[in-house]
């Protein structure tokens, strides 16, 4: 009761399901959409408080899993779409010291062909979230402006062994993070997985780090990641990892020196990856070949990996040394420099107002290492387009579905002749015309199937009239609308100079949620920054 905090909202689910076998247990649904669910979980001394009941620490935790989930699949529970909008998860936990609190806020999580027998059957399955942080106190940053003078800060906070004289402020926990999965489990594990993940705040790890004996005072982590799991021929990581001001003390022989085998003590090898903006980038190109180890293996070979990277440095630590120098002499820039710019659109519209580009343009051609991030926030006169847009009245649902049926038909009989004309073409051995005839039948077939999509869409919108329907179309056209004006802003840039590559462009994906201060059509916020990491995508 004195605490605000809810246990757990969810403001709707709605299910589908296409076959319930009571007697076996199986269970098949077709769609689940989970609209913007909230939970809230703290961690104290005597367990993990959630839904109002507290989780006991036990031992026998693994066991009692492996038992339900042997259980769980003799039934199918099979979900051929998961949709999870407006997800909010707020996580504190009082047992670390200082206190360890994430916040993931407003985010999205789409699956598809999610079934409890993926471990014992070929099922394939796909999977893709984005997860948007939510604010969090942190310490305020405090730029260092060389590599010799952030580790001389670095230093100081070690022998102080505090920073509690410093003042706090709310930041987001990351920017964002994306992964997308396309993989299948059985018989062995094989697939593709992307990730993503942009200025995670690592300070907000404090009290966990502390947990393993190593001091994290300060850091943000940038991260691009593809994994091809290539089944009996082994797997291959591609992944491109920077940490920007990292501040991390651990006491000799602490657990990560032991653990990535390093040739020198960590605050060492930390000074010689820093480079003059204050980053330390761990280019990792790792493959295992096929054999017995599983997640074992795998985690050995990034370990060597890494370790061998870290050995080059250390022979090239003259040259490093001679950059720190230049680097406490003339400064070193940490930042991008500020150069922002907001595009403007009127409510519901995909086009730009006119805005200056020079600015934009000249610091992206004076420095090849600067991207571009555009984030895009909704104003009030676009959600009430949106909603406008995606809710037609029920009478012109009624004209568009007669409509597209009369192309259907249309469409129907023109395809029929055709069909005809391609297997007696075949058969009569006039395989070029057959072909061409074929490359028609193919149009038309296409045609047809954007008609059947169009039809199956406004029948939805005519069974489900509800507010909770309506609520999740217009965050599905909010959303369409944000895309379509972060492409629109991107060609204006690109039109301008052509000659910028398409990875020093980076989008924030387009928040339907709602900005309080803008009243009428929404921004597009186009700002530069010091490109972290190269894309995997």
């Amino acid at each position: 009761a004195a605490d605000p905090t809810p246990l757990v909202r969810i403001g709707s689910v709605d299910v589908v399901a296409r076959a319930v076998d009571l007697a076996s247990g199986d269970v098949l649904l077709r769609s689940v959409y989970l609209d913007d669910p909230e939970l809230s979980v703290r961690r104290e001394q005597d367990g993990t408080h959630v839904l109002g009941v507290v989780v006991p620490p036990s031992a026998d935790e693994a066991e009692s899993d492996a038992d339900a989930a042997t259980g769980a699949e003799a039934r199918e529970l099979t979900v051929e779409r998961l949709h999870v909008t407006g997800l909010a998860l707020d996580y504190v936990d009082e047992t670390t010291e200082p206190r360890t609190h994430l916040r993931v806020v407003d985010s999205d999580v789409e699956a598809a062909h999610l079934s409890s027998r993926a471990r014992s059957e070929p099922r394939p399955l796909a999977f893709s979230a984005t997860l948007r942080g939510g604010d969090v106190e942190l310490e305020q940053r405090v730029h260092r402006s060389s590599m010799i003078g952030g580790l001389l800060v670095s230093g100081a906070q070690a022998l102080t062994g505090s920073r509690d004289e410093h003042e706090y402020e709310l930041r987001p926990l990351l920017d964002q993070a994306r992964v997308d999965a396309q993989l299948t489990l059985f018989p062995v594990t094989a697939g593709q997985v992307k990730a993503d993940v942009d200025r995670l705040e690592l300070s907000a790890f404090r009290g966990l780090a502390a947990m393993g004996g190593v001091s994290l005072t300060d850091g943000l982590y940038d991260a691009r990641a593809a994994v091809d799991l290539k089944g009996h021929d082994g797997v291959r990581i591609q992944s491109d990892h920077v940490f920007t001001w990292l501040a991390l003390q651990e006491p000799p022989n602490g657990p990560l020196s032991t653990y990535l085998r390093l040739p020198a003590p960590l605050q060492t090898v930390l000074f010689l990856l820093r480079d003059p903006d204050d980053r330390q980038r761990l280019p990792l190109n790792v493959t295992v070949p096929p054999g017995p180890g599983g997640r074992t293996a795998v985690v050995d070979a990034v370990v060597e990996g890494i370790a061998k990277m870290i050995a080059q440095s250390v022979r090239g630590a003259g040259a490093r040394a001679a950059s720190a120098l230049t680097g406490i002499v003339f400064g070193a820039q940490s930042e991008a420099p500020g150069v922002t710019a907001e595009f403007t659109f009127a409510p519901g519209s995909p086009l730009p107002e006119p805005a200056a580009l020079q600015q934009l343009v000249e610091g992206m051609r004076s420095d090849p290492e600067l991207t571009m991030v555009l984030a895009h926030l909704l104003g009030a006169g676009d959600l009430l387009h949106a909603r406008e847009l995606a809710n037609p009245a029920p009478d012109v649902l009624r004209e568009t579905i007669a409509e597209l049926e009369r192309t259907r038909a249309s469409l129907e009989r023109a395809r029929a002749p055709v069909a005809q004309d391609v297997v007696a073409l075949y058969a009569a051995g006039q395989v070029q015309q057959a072909i061409r005839r074929q490359e028609r039948l193919l149009q038309l077939d296409s045609r047809q199937g954007d008609v059947l999509e169009a039809l199956a869409v406004a029948q939805d919108h005519l069974d489900n009239p509800g507010e909770r329907a309506a609520a999740r179309r217009t965050r599905r056209a909010a959303l369409a609308l944000a895309e379509a004006r972060l492409d629109a802003v991107e060609r204006a840039v690109r039109t301008a100079a052509p000659e910028l590559a398409p990875e020093r462009f980076e989008r924030r994906a387009g928040r339907p949620s709602l900005a309080s201060d803008i009243p009428q059509g929404g921004v597009v916020q186009a700002r530069l920054r010091r490109r972290a990491v190269q894309t995997a995508r």
